[in-house]
């Protein structure tokens, strides 16, 4: 194998972890109003406003939001320590929608 395939095999590996067995990304993405922005936005703890902005107006937030939360559900590592802003919502928000606060016992 030479350093051509193994890149490709690794290629492959991380789209297949990304994406599900396809290895493609949805077609939805396509049309996220994201797919202009630089994705440095969605990262920088400085920007979370500016990157809800880009999301509040996209067409395919909803899918963009499923996706992310679907495939932070499969992969425990990224759901416990999820980072940026997705489909609208801050590294915390995710956090909290996949480990809600528990309810407090009341008081006797």
């Amino acid at each position: 194998m030479n350093n051509l395939d193994a890149r490709y095999a690794g290629h492959r590996a991380l789209m297949m972890a990304l994406f599900g067995r396809s290895g493609q990304p949805p077609a939805w993405r396509t049309e996220a109003a994201c797919a202009e922005t630089d994705p440095a936005v969605f990262d920088d703890q400085h920007r979370i406003d500016e990157a809800q902005r880009v999301c509040a107006g996209c067409p395919v937030m909803a899918l963009c939001r499923a996706d992310q939360l679907a495939w932070e559900s499969r992969t425990g590592t990224r759901r416990r320590f999820p980072s940026g802003v997705v489909g609208g919502l801050t590294a915390t928000a995710r956090h909290q929608i996949h480990y809600p606060p528990k309810p407090k016992a009341a008081a006797a």
